[in-house]
């Protein structure tokens, strides 16, 4: 506060006083502070006092005071008047002196948000709550949220903006909703946005991390726990009957091999056994044997210490039952096989064809071959080489390419070859190329400096011109330059001696500038067929051989000019022609 007696005081002239107040500390209630502060008066009268900021931040209000005349005569009649004058913050003034946006890990709510500038989209503090600038709107600051388990934050949370949620992908899990971890070994997560991973189930595994799903435990071992990272081994001797096994008890005898007295035996030659989990083996036919495990019918073969096994003829094989073995059945269409054969197994595919079962024998497909007799697969043919057809015994090379030894070699640029398994390709037509592996003619295409013509093929570009980029055009050299025949460029153009508008160009070449020579004027009775170029000089023809039609004549002509045809005149009915009208001149009347 500061009083002062005013004594004696101006009629016009207001009295500034300085007055000393407390800045806070915090930048914003000392920014809050100077729009709220006022000049007030005890005991004032008519006295009215300005607030003038302008030395705040040193720590003074300054006070601009003035009083109306008839105020300012009672002040003067009594010398014991005063006047308190003090300054006053105002706190009920709600002025938004700063924007500030929402402190880290909060964003603004409630407020339009078309313009980021706007007061609309921020708020002041008081240092300890945020409020909306605008007192028409409810914007406030909200601490950013934390997705739901099994999502994380996709998008941080903005100015004006909560966090974007997105769920966890395959084989991931969140379970605090911020990120995503990968499933541990042993459980996987198969769908999207799980707080969680499930254990592997009973005859599966999982020996990554991040799975999406757990695997079967292969032929031959078990998983008998849930959330295995591995699935445990069948005793030596024992598989499975399948997949997914979840249990010892699934291991059991293999093929080749029967359970004696609690323990899996290899079968003993002369047996076999094909089934799985067996007490017993089967015995092969009559005079036939095997060795010990053996695990098909197929493995019994003829026992030589004996007799013959079979007397079946070539492309047949014993077939029927074992107590008989005298049945002989036709090997499977496109199969042969040698005398005396025991098994469907010896009668082996043809060449072109493939074992698909061991009933039958299949075609190669289109672009695979077979060679050789026997139950092996089709190949694929060589790089450069197809079949055409089925059941092929060997690969041909493509169009474009031509046979040397056992490969397939691209015609070279300039040649072609359009059949399969050509020996040799054909060159492009002269003054042609093609690029490698060309299939066709039609690939062939003009060498720069060459066009085509329907009739010669290629033809050269003639002097004075070029052809650089296959266009099939030649294109003129510029004025003054000149080229040989079959120019391909450009610069192929070379300079010429440059002659004046009454001259042209003669004999310019690649090794000389040429000679200007004065051009030819056509005479009196003359008209120009070609007028004077730089590169060439004017044909001039005599206008007798000019002609216009019928009733006209010409005139004008000669000089290097053509003329003009006119119509022929007609003498009046008091004239009579004197002379015809010719090609040349019009009708005389007199």
């Amino acid at each position: 506060l500061h009083s002062n007696a005013w004594g004696a005081m101006p009629l016009s002239t207001p009295v500034s006083l300085y007055i000393p107040i407390s800045l806070p500390q915090n930048d914003y209630e000392r920014a809050l502070m100077k729009t709220q502060l006022l000049c007030a008066t005890v005991a004032g009268g008519e006295m009215a006092c300005q607030m003038n900021a302008s030395e705040f931040d040193n720590g003074y209000v300054i006070c601009q005071c003035n009083k109306s005349s008839s105020g300012r005569r009672l002040l003067q009649a009594s010398s014991s008047s005063s006047i308190g004058v003090f300054v006053g913050q105002d706190q009920s003034m709600t002025s938004c002196v700063r924007w500030y946006d929402c402190r880290s890990g909060y964003y603004l709510d409630g407020c339009n948000i078309t313009s980021s500038l706007s007061s609309d989209c921020r708020v002041y503090y008081n240092s300890s709550s945020y409020f909306a600038c605008s007192g028409s709107l409810t914007a406030s600051c909200r601490a950013c949220s934390n997705c739901s388990a099994g999502h994380f934050i996709s998008t941080a949370c903005g100015l004006h903006s909560d966090v974007g949620c997105s769920p966890c992908g395959q084989g991931s899990f969140s379970d605090n909703g911020r990120t995503c971890e990968s499933c541990p070994s042993g459980t996987f997560a198969s769908s999207l946005g799980q707080s969680a991973c499930a254990p592997c189930g009973l005859g599966s595994f999982s020996d990554v991390k991040g799975a999406k799903e757990c695997s079967q435990c292969p032929v031959g071992e078990y998983a008998d726990a849930d959330g295995a990272v591995s699935c445990k081994k069948c005793p030596s001797g024992r598989t499975t009957a399948g997949k997914g096994s979840a249990s010892s008890a699934d291991c059991v005898c293999m093929t080749g091999s029967f359970l004696l007295n609690g323990t899996c035996q290899l079968c003993p030659s002369g047996t076999f056994n094909s089934r799985l989990n067996q007490t017993s083996c089967e015995v092969c036919p009559v005079n036939f044997t095997s060795a010990p495990g053996s695990v098909s019918s197929y493995d019994c073969h003829c026992d030589q210490t004996k007799t013959d096994c079979s007397t079946c003829a070539a492309d047949e094989y014993l077939a029927g039952s074992y107590t008989s073995g005298t049945s002989c059945a036709a090997c499977p269409a496109h199969s042969t096989s040698p005398a005396k054969s025991l098994m469907i197994s010896q009668c082996t595919c043809n060449e072109g064809y493939e074992r698909s079962s061991i009933t039958e024998c299949s075609a190669c497909s289109a672009g695979k071959y077979k060679a050789g007799r026997g139950n092996s697969l089709c190949s694929s043919c060589p790089q450069n080489s197809t079949t055409t057809q089925t059941g092929q015994t060997s690969c041909q090379c493509l169009p474009g390419y031509k046979r040397a030894n056992e490969a397939c070699l691209a015609c070279a640029a300039g040649t072609y070859s359009s059949s399969y398994e050509s020996s040799s390709c054909s060159a492009c037509p002269a003054h042609s190329t093609s690029p490698a592996a060309s299939s066709s003619s039609t690939s062939c295409v003009c060498m720069p400096g060459y066009v085509e013509s329907t009739s010669n093929g290629c033809q050269a570009c003639p002097a004075g011109t070029y052809e650089d980029q296959a266009r099939g055009t030649c294109l003129e050299c510029p004025a003054y330059r000149n080229s040989t025949q079959g120019s391909s460029s450009l610069s192929d153009c070379v300079q010429c001696k440059r002659c004046n508008a009454s001259s042209f160009l003669s004999a310019c070449s690649p090794s000389y500038q040429g000679d200007c020579r004065a051009c030819r004027r056509c005479k009196a009775d003359e008209f120009a067929l070609q007028n004077c170029s730089w590169k060439s000089d004017a044909k001039c023809s005599s206008c007798s051989s000019l002609s216009c039609s019928s009733g006209q004549y010409r005139t004008g002509c000669g000089s290097g000019s053509t003329g003009e045809c006119r119509s022929c005149s007609t003498c009046s009915l008091t004239e009579y022609q004197s002379a015809p009208c010719s090609q040349m001149a019009d009708a005389s009347c007199s």
